[in-house]
């Protein structure tokens, strides 16, 4: 095992880093929370309560991974994005800028989840989606393949109020 942790780096309570994983200068990682495989937390970035993040995960910025929370696979969360709950952000999956992705939703695939947009319930987001802008995905919704971007709100799979969606072909 080739675990690497900056000095300033801090672990809390239980935390827990091991395999190749890398935790940089000024990151957290507290409470229960897991950092293996060759994930790596970076710039200013938490993981915390009993979070999981493995596998080639990367979680930088002031990015925030907590609850109950699993990152996974080539995932990347970044910005001041914030992933926690049950949730799960895997396969090569984005979330960055002010993004939320909470309770108990789903982000996989190529999905990219940015801006102010937030997931959360038991939304799933998969395939190429892109989700932009003051977008919200709650409830038990299941989006794959579209675009949406602007001021869309989606719950239960019914939209609410669209500004602008297009589905990728």
């Amino acid at each position: 095992m080739s675990v690497f942790i900056a000095k300033t780096a801090k672990l809390e309570g239980n935390a827990w880093v091991g395999g190749h994983a890398r935790v940089s200068d000024n990151t957290w990682v507290r409470g229960n929370a897991w950092v293996c495989g060759n994930a790596r937390v970076e710039g200013n970035a938490c993981v915390s309560g009993s979070a999981r993040v493995y596998s080639n995960a990367v979680v930088a910025d002031n990015a925030r991974v907590d609850g109950n929370a699993y990152v996974y696979g080539d995932a990347q969360i970044w910005g001041n994005a914030m992933v926690y709950g049950t949730s799960k952000v895997l396969d090569n999956a984005q979330v960055s800028g002010n993004a939320k992705v909470s309770v108990n939703a789903c982000v996989k695939g190529k999905a990219r989840v940015y801006d102010n947009a937030q997931v959360s319930g038991d939304a799933q987001v998969s395939g190429n989606t892109m989700v932009r802008g003051n977008v919200e995905i709650f409830g038990n919704t299941n989006i794959r393949s579209s675009i949406l971007e602007g001021c869309v709100t989606i719950s239960d799979g019914l939209i609410m109020d669209v500004h602008w969606w297009r589905e990728i072909p």
